[in-house]
């Protein structure tokens, strides 16, 4: 009798957890991917899982995010393989800015299909194939599949079809290359193959969800974060900087004192001293990753140029002044 009203309490667990989960992309995430949740969600993440629009179809979106900030793995990786659970999607193709890292996205896609436990045996997952393929596989759901695809940039994916279908889903996931999007012409050569090919992949229905982080204020996804046809959104990962950059200024000399062998001690120790005044109008987007003192340490490490293209999506020439921010 027991046993008998434990399997059915656990089934009526599975029933709710199914059906919450076709809504919730952040239970859908913490439950099944917790080696991809380690960290508190920012609020980028947690945007993400609001505004997620579950069955809606010609979708346009674009974002702008730090680099290192699990763009791909919630985008490219977790969203798919939801795609594939609830069946919201029937083709899936992700271009990236080579051939090798599209592929790799679609092997990460195929590898947690194929090893994640909890996942393939809650959602009943299996594939068209003893050993699907790392470019492009085909896989199952109880009633639902998905062909997954990736292509790198540039590569011509007229026509492309799967069966009857054309894409239903096309993520372009970082498919800027970071020295060939200072070139005008190549630039120019990316929009159009985007406007020309890309654009016209799908069907009347395809979503679009185009994801990186702008290396170039005239790059593709700069100018795509401005159609109007596209919901645009661009996070920073200093979202505001300290009211006491004199404090700051004094740490940056006790921290960059090379001569001095207690230099990160003493350091921190100013730092402990006054961190509540130094931290004062601070507000940075991943708080559970990296602090503004991490922060202010890798401006410091690669410079002001470096951080305002990967970390802050504001992108400077080299000629430009890179101190102000």
């Amino acid at each position: 009798m027991n046993e008998s009203k434990s399997e059915k309490q656990k089934k009526q667990y599975e029933e709710l957890l199914r059906d919450v989960c076709s809504f919730n992309l952040e239970i859908f995430s913490e439950v099944f991917f917790p080696h991809y949740c380690r960290l508190e969600a920012s609020q980028f993440h947690l945007d993400y899982y609001e505004q997620t629009e579950f069955g809606k179809r010609k979708t346009r979106s674009a974002t702008a995010a730090p680099r290192g900030y699990a763009k791909t793995t919630h985008r490219a990786l977790i969203r798919p393989i939801h795609d594939l659970c609830y069946g919201f999607e029937k083709f899936v193709v992700i271009l990236s800015a080579t051939d090798p890292l599209a592929v790799g996205k679609i092997k990460d896609i195929r590898d947690e299909l194929l090893t994640n436990d909890l996942l393939r045996t809650f959602y009943n997952i299996s594939f068209d194939s003893a050993k699907p393929g790392a470019t492009g596989f085909v896989a199952y759901s109880n009633d639902h599949k998905i062909k997954y695809e990736g292509h790198g940039r540039g590569v011509e994916v007229r026509g492309l079809r799967w069966n009857e279908y054309r894409p239903s889903k096309i993520i372009l996931d970082d498919i800027e290359d970071s020295e060939e999007v200072n070139n005008e012409a190549l630039r120019k050569k990316d929009e159009q193959w985007f406007q020309d090919v890309i654009g016209k992949l799908g069907d009347e229905g395809t979503n679009f969800e185009f994801i990186g982080t702008i290396l170039h204020k005239q790059s593709l996804l700069s100018k795509v974060l401005k159609n109007p046809a596209y919901k645009g959104r661009i996070y920073r990962a200093i979202e505001k900087w300290s009211d006491r950059e004199d404090l700051w200024e004094q740490w940056k000399g006790i921290y960059t004192a090379l001569d001095n062998p207690q230099r990160l001690v003493e350091s921190e120790a100013f730092y402990q001293a006054n961190k509540d005044e130094m931290l004062k109008g601070t507000k940075v987007l991943w708080p559970a990753r990296e602090s503004y003192l991490d922060l202010q340490k890798e401006i410091i490490e690669f410079g002001m140029r470096s951080f305002r293209k990967e970390k802050q999506n504001d992108p400077v020439l080299d000629e430009e002044a890179v101190f102000t921010k």
